[in-house]
């Protein structure tokens, strides 16, 4: 989800916004080494969230002064479990 606002005052143009996003994955695997099989579960997560802003000042009609920043935030989790069959 991405959601921000923008607008202009006199000379100056401004921006503003937020980002989220999730994602879960859920992962079955097999591996045959003649002898066994080994079953596994993995589970991995990602969650991430940002908040933007930018802004531009029209110095003259040539010239423009553009700056921004952006702190983001990253969360990343997996999860893992192997049965051997024989």
């Amino acid at each position: 989800i991405e959601a921000w606002l923008s607008g202009r005052r006199g000379a100056a143009e401004w921006l503003a916004g937020t980002f989220l996003f999730s994602e879960d994955v859920d992962a079955r695997t097999g591996t045959n080494l003649s002898s066994s099989l080994i079953l596994s579960d993995q589970r991995f997560g990602t969650r991430s969230a940002a908040l933007f802003g930018n802004l531009i000042v029209h110095a003259s009609d040539r010239w423009r002064l553009s700056g921004g920043l952006r702190w983001t935030r990253d969360r990343k989790t997996s999860e893992s479990e192997s049965n051997s069959l024989t």
